[in-house]
């Protein structure tokens, strides 16, 4: 559920830079790999003229890129219930409709916040996705250059930000909530105790 409030999800802008930076991660690894399954991967393709002739023997998929993998899917699908059940109430602003209602049903059923829980999930398996060894953002060569790894921290420190300041919105949140629907959300709160992990937080 989602209400009017100061706090607010990031600028576009740095939703798009984010999305650009995973889309040419990806764009790279699929150089990496088409360059192998073509050419071997001994610099006779696309991928050596910018990346050197031996990233795809270092490319590979480890337990802890598995695990990474796994999170982010299921983050995701956390997320795309989330919509499926929140319909036309679900907003990326902190926002209030008349026709709002308290969703009680499906994903809101386990925790309060599901839709954050699925976002630092998302998260947390793509710190690592990525950032095990055997990725293609690890043997690439990219985090060894001042520019790349500067610009590797200032990411992590953004996605940190903004798993950080969800606590502060879900506060937020259930402070309004409990304002704008008094005993039947004191009810679901108290049927529903925890808003991210049940049985934890």
């Amino acid at each position: 559920m989602f209400l009017r409030g100061s706090v607010a999800l990031p600028p576009f802008g740095g939703m798009l830079i984010f999305k650009l930076t995973w889309w040419a991660i990806a764009f790279g690894e699929a150089i990496t790999i088409l360059d192998h399954l073509y050419y071997g991967g001994y610099g006779t393709g696309l991928n050596s003229s910018f990346l050197g002739s031996d990233v795809a023997v270092h490319v590979k998929m480890t337990p802890k890129a598995f695990v990474g993998c796994s999170l982010v899917l299921y983050g995701a699908w956390v997320r795309f219930r989330c919509h499926r059940t929140m319909l036309q109430h679900f907003t990326f602003e902190l926002s209030v409709l008349k026709t709002h209602k308290l969703v009680t049903h499906g994903p809101y059923s386990i925790v309060r916040h599901p839709g954050y829980a699925g976002t630092a999930t998302v998260y947390v398996g793509i710190l690592l996705w990525l950032g095990s060894k055997g990725s293609w953002l690890r043997e690439s060569g990219v985090l060894s250059t001042k520019a790349g790894c500067a610009y590797a921290g200032t990411i992590v420190l953004w996605m940190v930000g903004i798993i950080t300041s969800l606590f502060s919105r879900m506060r937020k949140e259930d402070s309004q909530l409990e304002q704008v629907f008094g005993k039947e959300w004191m009810d679901y709160a108290k049927k529903v105790p925890y808003r991210l992990i049940p049985g934890l937080l």
